[in-house]
């Protein structure tokens, strides 16, 4: 296998040494090398062609002389020899086999190549020349193609050839002038050059015939002037060179002075030539012409009266609840010839869709339509349309005289009285509007002559129609007063059961403003009260005060206190202590109880308690001097007093009153009672005596031998309102 393998390697690369071995020719393509193209150059006419054995020179090519060939080709290593070869040509024809050409792949070859020269083609058109008698010389133009190398012989009367051409034929092409000549010309085209050509002949005929002479009236255009018009002169055609019309009329049918359109007629024409002497070889033809006597455009001015004695301008009309009317005057009628009357022209018919009479403000348009006379036009003219306007009649908007905007204080700058009022002037006749706006303060603070602003002012027309109107809604001002709003601050009822704290002192305060709260208001609340610690039950004052405002007028109110009956129930109403304290003491003396009173009594300090209204530190104190009180005070019974704690957990300081009892029953304790005076010489009138006593003896109002007290030995005496 191996053996097999190393032998086909070997004879692989045997064939490839043997294969690049090889010489070029051995991989020629095949076939003889020629070339791909040639240039032959004869008499200088080059002919540059592709290849052949048989090649055709250009025409113009002389048919007898020499010249050379050279070869191309784009085959490799091609290679002619000679490089040139010497063509001769005879007759035309001519043929070379000298040449040996050679490229790399083909086999080396030797060819005979023939020449010839090809066949021309030269062509003669000419055309036929007809044209009427102008006084101008006419020939036959012969046009040649194909070759630049020609002659051409022309005969008024002998057919050429190419026999006779160069006797019978001129070079020169004769002309001819005449009116009624009709002449054939004949011609030889001689080609001229060394090609292969041939000569081309042929006729034409040249034919003048008479002229037609048209004169025709010019159309003239004329504008209404109120006079006579008549022909313009005229226009011709065909008239020769060297000839003109010396005699002619143009007359008009009818008579021209309104507008309108006339017919010019044109006659009697007589034409000369150069020398002065009348031709007759023309046919005069005569066209009419046309006058048109345009009627004259209109100057129209515009008034506001029939009488035309007021001329209208842009602010004449002002709306009033009136019809408004337009008048159009002609400014440019004309006085006609011959005469002193002035034409008559009025305005017959206007748009009816753009009247001339109108009501209400606005902008309006009014177009003339027809005028009275037909000499006048309204095209062209000018102001025949009238763009007019009735402008808005102006209004004026004030504070009404006697306008009331006085007002309460509410926090806001809005003016809220109805008898706040705009007026309105300007209104035409009969029509209404109302005028409204936002009244506003310059700040809603209290104050006298306040300035007040009316803005986003708007009107409502009732009966008349706003487009007839302008107004200026700026801001209008006037004056008014902000009044302090009365604001109500009432102490809160509250109802307590007997012998439990009083809770915090509240307040109800009515007549805000919207938004506003107490934080408007300056200085600090205080609620006092009759009330004091241990009182009895009963109906109690509360006084507020304190606040103060800017903007506010304020009024306080009382509250009630309600102290409840142990039972609770509402206490009965009843007098205060200070007002009949003297019946008391004597309804004391009468009983025991009142004794032991008196007792405690004097054995207390007078003066202001906190949380309540009193004296203060000047009122007047009381103390129990008698043995009998001081034992009182060790026998450890209970008294209850006024302290800093509230509630459940305000504690009893005690005393023992049972030996009081006994011991007040001699005088001399009644003595030690008094301090330095009698019972008898007690000053019950003094204010702060009475005013301690009454709260002194509240403070007793939870002994035992007290409730009958309460609530039966005080029935009989009158309530207190």
């Amino acid at each position: 296998m191996k053996k097999k393998f190393f032998s086909l390697i070997i004879l692989t690369a045997a064939i490839l040494i043997a294969t690049c071995a090889l010489p070029e020719e051995a991989f020629a393509e095949g076939g003889p090398a020629v070339p791909d193209s040639l240039t032959c150059t004869v008499g200088g006419v080059t002919t540059s062609t592709a290849f052949s054995n048989s090649i055709e020179l250009d025409p113009e090519t002389p048919l007898s002389g020499s010249g050379t060939v050279t070869f191309s080709s784009s085959k490799p290593g091609f290679n002619a020899d000679p490089a040139s070869a010497a063509l001769t040509l005879s007759g035309g024809r001519g043929s070379i086999s000298s040449v040996t050409f050679t490229a790399t792949g083909y086999e080396s070859n030797t060819p005979t190549i023939n020449f010839h020269v090809g066949q021309g083609n030269m062509s003669a058109s000419v055309a036929d020349v007809s044209v009427p008698y102008d006084g101008k010389s006419h020939k036959i133009d012969v046009k040649v193609t194909g070759t630049s190398n020609y002659t051409v012989y022309y005969s008024p009367d002998t057919a050429l050839n190419s026999e006779n051409y160069s006797t019978a034929g001129a070079q020169t092409a004769p002309t001819y002038t005449a009116a009624g000549t009709n002449t054939t010309v004949y011609y030889y085209v001689h080609y001229t050059g060394s090609g292969n050509f041939g000569d081309k002949s042929g006729s034409a005929k040249v034919t003048i015939t008479n002229p037609v002479l048209i004169i025709t009236a010019n159309d003239v255009i004329a504008v209404y002037d109120g006079k006579v018009h008549g022909g313009m002169g005229y226009k011709y055609s065909g008239l020769a060179e060297g000839d003109k019309i010396v005699e002619t009329s143009v007359t008009i049918d009818g008579s021209a002075t309104n507008a309108g359109k006339y017919t010019l007629v044109p006659s009697k024409a007589k034409v000369v030539d150069s020398q002065g002497h009348e031709v007759s070889y023309y046919t005069i033809q005569y066209k009419k012409g046309t006058l048109e006597i345009k009627p004259l455009p209109v100057e129209i001015k515009w008034y506001i009266d029939s009488t035309f004695g007021e001329e209208y301008k842009s602010s004449s009309f002002v709306y009033n609840g009136m019809e408004h009317t337009v008048y159009a005057k002609v400014e440019n009628a004309v006085t006609k010839e011959g005469t002193n009357t002035q034409d008559v022209v009025t305005v017959s018919k206007y748009d009816k869709t753009k009247t001339y009479i109108q009501l209400n403000a606005g902008k309006y348009t009014t177009v003339i339509t027809e005028l009275s006379n037909s000499n006048y036009t309204l095209k062209d003219g000018k102001n025949t349309t009238l763009s007019w306007t009735i402008a808005k009649a102006p209004l004026t908007i004030s504070v009404a005289q006697g306008s009331q905007t006085d007002k309460f204080y509410d926090g806001t700058t809005a003016v809220t009285s109805e008898a706040a009022v705009l007026e309105i002037g300007g209104l035409a006749t009969g029509e209404t509007a109302v005028a409204h706006g936002e009244w506003s303060y310059s700040d809603p603070a209290v104050g006298d002559n306040k300035t007040i602003t009316i803005s986003n002012i708007v009107i409502d027309y009732t009966s008349a129609v706003s487009t007839n109107y302008t107004c200026s809604t700026t801001d209008l001002t006037a004056t008014g007063s902000i009044k302090k709003a009365l604001l109500i601050i009432k102490a809160d009822d509250i109802s307590v059961p007997y012998k439990q704290p009083v809770p915090t002192f509240t307040v109800t305060i009515t007549g805000f403003a919207e938004g506003e709260d107490e934080s408007v208001l300056a200085g600090e609340l205080t609620l006092t009260s009759d009330y004091t610690s241990g009182s009895r039950p009963g109906y109690y004052k509360i006084t507020p005060s304190g606040y103060t405002a800017d903007n506010y007028e304020i009024q306080y109110q009382e509250g009630e206190l309600i102290i409840l009956t142990e039972s609770g129930e509402l206490p009965k109403k009843w007098m205060s202590f200070s007002s009949v304290w003297v019946p008391f003491a004597i309804v004391g003396v009468v009983i025991a109880a009142g004794i032991i009173m008196n007792a405690v009594i004097a054995g207390r300090k007078r003066g202001n308690k906190s949380g309540k209204s009193g004296k203060g530190t000047d009122a007047k104190t009381r103390r129990l001097d008698t043995a009998g009180a001081a034992a009182a005070e060790e026998t450890g019974r209970k008294r209850r007093r006024p302290s800093d704690k509230t509630g459940e957990d305000a504690s009893d300081e005690t005393m023992d009153l049972g030996s009081a009892n006994e011991d007040l029953d001699d005088s001399e304790s009644d003595d030690a009672f008094y301090d330095d005076e009698d019972l008898d010489d007690t000053d019950y009138e003094d204010e702060d005596f009475d005013e301690d006593f009454d709260e002194d003896f509240d403070d007793y109002d939870d002994y035992d031998d007290f409730d009958d007290f309460d609530d039966e030995d005080f029935d009989d005496l009158p309530d207190e309102e």
